[in-house]
């Protein structure tokens, strides 16, 4: 009964955050910072309860997924916190579901079109950068269209699909042997409350079809593997470099009709827009890597010796560098049948090293790693995961007189910060294994 008690205490104290959070003034950029941060200490108090009477807490799939629901109905009227993109997913939705056109133009070419609805020109006013076509790929534009038909300019139809992903998540991690205390402490993340429970990012969808393409590699289904990681990189292009891996078999094959699947989802997704006005989000995903910067962590020590410009070159060959290293590792694992410790495909490492890598890292990209990271518990991913939500310190020094943003420069100690976090977390992790590795050898037998 006590335990159940604090079971209940802490999904209280979060549906509590996460209500209070929603609560704030959304035109008020310092109490969304201050919501934020409350948000995000509750959030990790829960985690840290949770860590500490893991052997004591038994959490069940049902109770889990009543947390789920709670926090989504504490929070699906919330508007987001520090967020604008939003905007962006109703209009792509609009477009897609009035023309199925959401590449053909840029939002700035509807600007002053008197034909747009009204309940359409406050969402079109509120796109950032709307001189650029959509970023978001056709498997989005589909989730955003029937939103779109469901309730026309409306968040919270995309916060009950993301709602319905989140339990999802939970029922595959169950499934899959994952420890009820780890899957509670996964679902009580800030990550998960702030930027897909409130804030409607739908990146917790890739994540999502991650861990469901992971869990089918393992059951050697390896066509619909493939086919689940292709909708996921028609979600987002950045996806694409562990598409490959699902192609491999656990003996170290490669599977022709896993390939042929990939082909076959592909022209599914990608076919109508590209022979009928050969477009994609590819215009804009060039203009980002080229030119955008965010939260850059080890980019950012690249681009403290050379230019810019150079940096990325650099950047971009080393993470190829560090991609076949992975690549070649997990491939000889898997012929010499040492695959113990590859149970799934290495996406959790090449998204990870990505991430870390990338000149553009938003908080909530890290939800395409954190489901696959809870699988087999990856600690420096969730370290790194955790630090990131350090980018929103931007905010303290960026807010102006008019209580708007005026830049998104992430100050110097926030990356310093994120940075020795997930060094520790490295030398600790590399410290274990090594103690693990000579106790092993020491074993008698």
């Amino acid at each position: 009964m006590r335990f159940s008690l604090t079971r209940n205490t802490l999904s209280c104290a979060a549906v509590g955050a996460a209500y209070f959070a929603g609560r704030s003034d959304s035109g008020n950029v310092s109490q969304q910072l201050a919501a934020t941060s409350a948000l995000v200490l509750t959030g990790f108090l829960a985690i840290a309860v949770i860590v500490c009477f893991r052997s004591r807490l038994s959490f069940r799939p049902a109770e889990i997924t009543l947390a789920v629901i709670a926090l989504s109905c504490a929070t699906i009227l919330c508007a987001p916190l520090l967020e604008d993109d939003h905007f962006r997913y109703l209009w792509d939705g609009f477009v897609t579901a009035t023309s199925g056109r959401p590449y053909a133009y840029a939002p700035t070419h509807y600007f002053g079109d008197a034909s747009i609805p009204h309940s359409m020109q406050d969402v079109l006013n509120g796109i950032n950068h709307p001189e650029l076509p959509t970023v978001y790929g056709p498997a989005l534009q589909l989730v955003f269209a029937l939103c779109y038909l469901i309730a026309p300019g409306q968040l919270w139809p995309l916060k009950l699909i993301l709602m319905g992903a989140t339990i999802g998540m939970v029922r595959f991690l169950h499934h899959a042997g994952t420890a009820g205390w780890l899957i509670g402490a996964l679902v009580l993340h800030p990550l998960i409350s702030k930027e897909s429970m409130i804030s409607a990012h739908p990146d917790l969808l890739i994540g999502m079809a991650l861990l469901w393409a992971a869990l089918l590699w393992r059951g050697e289904r390896y066509s619909w593997a493939t086919i689940v990681v292709s909708v996921a990189v028609a979600m987002k292009i950045s996806i694409l470099p562990v598409l490959p891996f699902f192609w491999v078999t656990k003996s170290g094959r490669f599977n022709p009709r896993a390939i042929g699947a990939t082909f076959f989802a592909a022209t599914l997704l990608y076919g109508p827009h590209v022979f009928g006005l050969g477009k994609t989000e590819s215009q804009s995903v060039v203009t980002m890597g080229q030119a955008w910067l965010f939260n850059p962590l080890l980019f950012k020590v690249v681009a403290s010796v050379m230019e810019q410009s150079s940096a990325r070159i650099v950047i971009a060959v080393v993470y190829v560098l560090v991609w076949s290293g992975i690549a070649l590792r997990w491939y000889l694992a898997l012929r010499r049948d040492e695959n113990r410790g590859w149970a799934t495909p290495p996406v959790v490492a090449v998204l990870t090293s990505l991430l870390l890598l990338s000149p553009v890292v938003n908080p909530w990209y890290w939800l395409w790693v954190l489901p696959l990271a809870t699988l087999k518990f990856s600690p420096v991913t969730w370290v790194a995961a955790s630090v990131s939500l350090l980018a929103y310190s931007h905010f303290l020094s960026d807010v102006g007189a008019a209580g708007v943003s005026l830049d998104f420069a992430v100050p110097p100690w926030a990356t310093a910060v994120q940075l020795i976090t997930i060094g520790f977390a490295i030398v600790c992790v590399a410290f274990r294994s090594k103690i693990w590795r000579r106790r092993s050898l020491a074993a008698p037998g």
